[in-house]
């Protein structure tokens, strides 16, 4: 069996060089809003983390669960902290994960995980569940975190971690610059030339 990723490509392949300076204190998710990505973990996890109150979350992406998202966030009060953003192109969705430093993925199950990649390529700093299938093919402890499936408590605690280490943080981001170069579409065209 041979494991060949897929492929990313345009618009996040060859992207402007990101600044860092630029970015702001925002943590992103970006999928379909249904049971299966469990955003309302991420929400949770959000809510009962002990981070500055100008991190907020930003929400990409729509679905049936978004009415259920949006009252746990009026609930909770924290309509000021989290942006639900709807539907978005490529192009929106890679100005929206270039601003960003940390990207959160709870989701239950996958098939892969483009988004992930993505958001590597942004210089975002991964926090994922590791679920079945895709995360722990996509990240490695130089640029993120695998969080055990349904462990708030480590997933939390990794966020605050992160937030309060500035250093480790940049660094992580950075190295995600770097290590998305080997998702680039000619480097998986190489795989499938030396498999056919």
């Amino acid at each position: 069996t041979y494991f060949i990723p897929n492929i990313i490509g345009e618009p996040f392949e060859n992207q402007p060089e990101i600044n860092f300076e630029n970015k702001e204190n925002l943590i992103s998710f970006v999928g379909r809003l249904d049971k299966e990505k469990n955003v309302i973990a991420l929400l949770e996890i959000f809510k009962k983390a002990n981070v500055s109150k100008d991190w907020k979350l930003q929400i990409i992406g729509d679905g049936n669960e978004r009415v259920n998202l949006e009252h746990f966030v009026e609930k909770n009060q924290l309509q000021e902290r989290v942006i639900f953003y709807g539907t978005k192109t490529s192009d929106e969705i890679l100005e929206l994960l270039r601003k960003s430093k940390i990207f959160g993925f709870t989701s239950l199950k996958e098939a892969f995980g483009n988004v992930l990649v993505e958001a590597i390529f942004c210089g975002n700093v991964v926090i994922s569940y590791d679920c079945n299938y895709g995360p722990s093919d996509i990240i490695n402890e130089n640029i993120g975190f695998l969080i055990n499936l349904n462990n708030q408590k480590a997933f939390k605690t990794a966020l605050e971690k992160l937030i309060n280490d500035k250093s480790r943080m940049n660094k992580m981001a950075q190295d995600s610059i770097s290590y998305s170069q080997e998702w680039k579409k000619e480097e998986i065209l190489k795989k499938w030339i030396k498999i056919i």
